[in-house]
């Protein structure tokens, strides 16, 4: 059988394995052999984990902007596939206008943007000054932040105009897949950061992973807490004695060879036993 490849994390002398978490679950079980850093290990038990962790206001560490996750040990680890979650806004319908600017005109269409969406800022009065006394926001792409947001539209005939939006929840989520680059725990947080970074105005969202996590049948002797690649393969034997079938690049190949002949060898003794019986009888 193919072997399957991942990335796994371990501490030294611990028998658990955090298996690479993926949008998808391995398809592992504990028939499969795995070599861990050259040493091979057998699997007691697989346990399948769905998790969500909500995360806290982007964090700037070493100048790389991270995500911060209060938790109270580390459970999302380097080469980790993820989804974030984030909750997307609208602007009110009717902003506040907190300064009136000059020179516009009704009926005027202008824009704002930033937060990582869009609107149209339709000017409905103005007065005799050309003064906005009132204007209409017109969504045209989702933002991702809540709470009341400061603007200076921009186009139009005039000046100066500043309007505040209440960010609205609109019921809809955005879904980044990502993967971990860097993760480590400090404080009762867990700090990661990605590839390709989250936007620093980006405040609140949630984390699922789907992560498999594997009981091995002695510890590592090893600490591969910063994470290591893994090899998993599932190995036939044949249907009466057992004896593992090794095909070229069967992982712990000389182990299985040595069990193989273990076999065959006491089959041998065994019949020779019974052909030594049959032989005094006659």
């Amino acid at each position: 059988m193919k072997p399957i490849v991942f990335y796994g994390t371990i501490n030294l002398e611990s028998d658990i394995l955090y298996v690479q978490s993926n949008k998808d679950y391995y398809s592992v079980d504990d028939t499969f052999t795995l070599k861990i850093n050259d040493s091979s290990f057998g699997i007691k038990s697989i346990k399948e984990d769905k998790k969500w962790f909500k995360f806290d206001k982007s964090k700037r560490h070493n100048g790389e902007i991270y995500l911060s996750i209060k938790n109270n040990k580390k459970e999302i680890f380097n080469k980790d596939n993820i989804e974030i979650i984030l909750k997307e806004f609208n602007p009110e319908p009717y902003p506040s206008i907190t300064s009136v600017g000059k020179n516009y005109k009704a009926g005027e269409i202008l824009s704002i943007e930033g937060y990582g969406g869009s609107a149209k800022i339709e000017i409905v009065e103005v007065n005799d000054k050309g003064e906005v006394t009132l204007a209409k926001a017109h969504e045209e792409s989702s933002f991702f932040v809540d709470g009341y947001r400061s603007f200076f539209p921009e186009g139009g005939s005039g000046e100066g105009l500043e309007v505040v939006c209440e960010m609205i929840d609109n019921n809809k989520k955005t879904v980044l897949e990502k993967t971990v680059v860097n993760s480590f725990f400090s404080d009762g947080k867990i700090l990661i950061n990605f590839e390709y970074e989250i936007p620093e105005f980006v405040e609140t969202g949630e984390i699922k992973l789907n992560r498999n996590t594997i009981t091995l049948d002695k510890p590592c002797p090893k600490d591969l807490s910063r994470g290591t690649m893994c090899i998993c393969q599932k190995i036939e034997y044949t249907e009466k004695l057992g004896i593992p079938l090794v095909e070229k690049g069967t992982i712990n190949s000389y182990n299985l060879y040595n069990r193989g002949a273990d076999i065959i060898e006491r089959q041998f003794l065994e019949l020779e036993k019974r052909i030594e019986k049959l032989e005094s009888r006659l």
